[in-house]
């Protein structure tokens, strides 16, 4: 077997090692990510995609170099895989932001429709009460200017007979 030919199979092996671990570091960051209760939309599976991608190119790239270039092929393939599994990071990430920031906006609508149905039966009620207060003030002026009616006409009806009781015994004697 050629020199070349055992470079390109180390670089082989070492990109599908690259590879695997790619895979495992965005699986438990996504896994820690649920973990701590918040949702990540979209599919994990694209960002390794794009990171196998990104390093299928720079292995490919490398393998086509001599066996001399081998170990910089190797430096250059786990630069490249440290760079997509950052990029697969940040865009885990950034997902989880956007998340929490719908998150936020849903809770604040929630907080102002509370706050304007407790205003609302608040004002229902306070309306129920004052026209409760009314009614009632209506009903007791009524009932004073019944009683102080039936006062009156009593009054007037014993002055009126005690009026005619003294006419009649002058008139008598």
């Amino acid at each position: 077997m050629p020199l070349e030919n055992s470079g390109i199979e180390a670089s082989k092996y070492w990109s599908q090692l690259i590879r695997g671990l790619e895979v495992l570091h965005v699986t438990f960051h996504c896994i820690n990510s649920f973990g701590k209760g918040i949702e990540i939309r979209g599919n994990p599976e694209d960002d390794v995609d794009s990171s196998i991608k990104n390093s299928n190119n720079s292995s490919s790239s490398n393998s086509s170099s001599s066996s001399s270039s081998s170990s910089s092929s190797g430096s250059s393939c786990s630069s490249s895989s440290d760079s997509s599994v950052k990029n697969s990071s940040s865009s885990c990430s950034s997902r989880v932001v956007a998340v929490v920031e719908v998150v936020v906006a849903v809770v604040v609508v929630a907080v102002v429709v509370v706050v304007v149905v407790a205003v609302v039966v608040v004002v229902k009620v306070v309306v129920v009460v004052v026209v409760v207060v009314v009614v009632v003030v209506v009903v007791v002026v009524v009932v004073v200017v019944a009683v102080v009616a039936v006062v009156l006409v009593v009054v007037v009806a014993v002055v009126v007979a005690v009026v005619g009781v003294v006419v009649v015994a002058v008139v008598a004697v």
